[in-house]
């Protein structure tokens, strides 16, 4: 079985990231193949080359901190950028083996 764990964020920045990356290293411990999916980073090095953790990180603002407020009106509704990758992600890891998915934090960037 794979987990998939799906976070706005790649770093600890407040209650759900901090129990999405514990929760990810915890499961990794125990033998457990997970990938941690987030879509604002930079992304703990704790997740970074850790056993059984394959982390994936797209690279932009949330909807708070996009710069151009027009663009994160748009995320808000929808981040294209990040559901693409969300997408290829999961086809190819659900593909392989049985996967369970948990989303810890996604009202900012992980589409929903």
């Amino acid at each position: 079985m794979k987990v998939i764990l799906l976070n706005d964020f790649g770093f600890v920045n407040g209650g759900a990231a901090q129990v999405a990356i514990t929760e990810a290293l915890g499961l990794a411990d125990l033998g457990v193949e997970g990938i941690y999916f987030c879509g604002i980073g930079p992304l703990d090095d704790r997740l970074r080359d850790y056993p059984n953790i394959q982390s994936y990180q797209v690279d932009g603002f949330d909807v708070l901190t996009e710069p151009n407020r027009v663009k994160a009106a748009f995320k808000g509704i929808w981040n294209h950028q990040t559901a693409k990758s969300l997408k290829q992600i999961l086809s190819l890891a659900i593909a392989e083996t049985p996967s369970f998915i948990c989303m810890a934090g996604t009202a900012r960037s992980v589409p929903r």
